[in-house]
């Protein structure tokens, strides 16, 4: 049975193989990083000085990964004498990452983020901050404004051609600077905060948003700030009351694939884990 899942796997990954071309230089960057991380070298069965070939294994337990193959360009360089140019072979760099869709991936999104709102939570507490838990609305009418803007973005046909997964996107897109202006009412109102937003599909297929905010300051962020800021439907606000707060906003990205995150620039950093700085940001 091992034997039968390998080769189901290898010919998954056959069909979802992408090659990337990159400049020698940065996929010999990136391999050093790979030998440093787990990376491993895969030597030519019959060619002894073949150009060098890394694996790396990003993909954890996911139940279809990805094959990247990025693929560096050989170049002719310069002796330390100058008087003649050797050539250096190109090394190909094929890592094994995530699909972002199955299960397993969406658990996996759901405990990264959540650790990390969790050590956000932590990190304001420690300092006196408060965190804050909201729920953002859209009331009817603004929905639909909004949809015939999409509408004329995209195209009446292409719109209608759409599935509800498409759709919601193109809703998304739309939906976004509502929340981004927001936010910067907040700033420009003098509150210094992070935050991690999920925008969630709701049943009647209309995006609705859960927002995590902490405070990064002595300047309380106060509950007529957020409530007031938002004019475009219902704000529910309640202070977060303990480090679970990151789980309980991170829940939303296991309810469905098409929910997205956002969400401040190095957010979790006090916390140390699994490929942070990159792999959660999708």
């Amino acid at each position: 049975m091992a034997v039968v899942g390998e080769v189901q796997r290898l010919a998954s990954l056959t069909r979802k193989r992408r090659v990337v071309t990159s400049p020698a230089a940065d996929v010999r960057a990136s391999s050093a990083v790979a030998l440093g991380s787990g990376g491993r070298v895969v030597p030519h069965p019959t060619i002894p000085d073949a150009p060098q070939v890394i694996t790396w294994e990003l993909a954890g337990d996911c139940m279809e990964p990805v094959l990247v193959v990025r693929e560096g360009k050989g170049h002719f360089q310069m002796t330390r004498d100058f008087r003649d140019a050797e050539w250096q072979p190109g090394r190909t760099l094929a890592q094994a990452v995530r699909c972002r869709n199955c299960v397993a991936c969406m658990r996996w999104r759901r405990r990264q983020w959540g650790r990390a709102g969790q050590a956000e939570w932590v990190a304001a507490t420690m300092r006196g901050w408060r965190s804050w838990f909201l729920t953002l609305t859209i009331r009817p009418e603004l929905r639909f404004r909004l949809k015939a803007e999409t509408v004329q973005r995209v195209g009446q046909d292409a719109f209608d051609r759409m599935d509800e997964t498409a759709r919601f996107r193109e809703l998304s897109r739309t939906f976004q600077p509502l929340v981004t202006n927001y936010l910067k009412r907040l700033r420009k109102a003098g509150h210094k905060f992070r935050y991690m937003l999920v925008t969630e599909r709701h049943k009647d297929g209309w995006p609705h948003f859960h927002l995590l905010l902490h405070e990064a300051s002595d300047s309380r962020v106060t509950y007529k700030a957020l409530h007031g800021s938002w004019s475009h439907g219902i704000t529910e606000a309640k202070l977060a009351k303990d480090d679970r707060c990151g789980f309980y906003l991170a829940k939303y990205l296991s309810k469905d694939k098409v929910n997205r995150i956002r969400a401040s620039q190095g957010y979790g950093a006090p916390l140390v884990c699994e490929a942070v700085s990159e792999d959660l940001r999708f």
